[in-house]
């Protein structure tokens, strides 16, 4: 096993017309990722509606690959035991919030080289 690293990443993506977004982190061909934390937020307010609904998913955003799911994707985070390997991504999908907000998943954790 290579030589280990923090690792503290974070993807962002601004919300459509339709208040939805989504976005992937995924680790380089020369390392993996241990995720033990992720959160999730926008840049809405925390109280203010339409609070939206925010979905993990491992390899791609499809049925069946739900890694977790969060009901308050504008400041939720949650612990974890996920490995990634090379070619393997993390997708977060936003659904229902409020158009033109930004939206941003941040993954802690450790990198692992190979």
């Amino acid at each position: 096993m290579g030589a280990r690293y923090r690792l503290d990443d974070f993807g962002r993506v601004v919300l459509d017309a339709s208040g939805n977004g989504r976005l992937f982190l995924a680790p380089n061909g020369t390392e993996r990722w241990h995720i033990n934390r992720y959160a999730v937020s926008t840049s809405q307010g925390t109280n203010t509606q339409p609070i939206p609904l925010c979905t993990l998913y491992t390899n791609s955003p499809d049925a069946g690959n739900e890694y977790d799911v969060t009901y308050t994707g504008n400041a939720d985070g949650g612990d974890g035991d996920l490995w990634l390997e090379k070619g393997q991504q993390l997708w977060a999908v936003w659904r229902g919030g409020i158009p033109g907000t930004t939206a941003v998943l941040s993954i802690f954790g450790e990198k692992v080289l190979y």
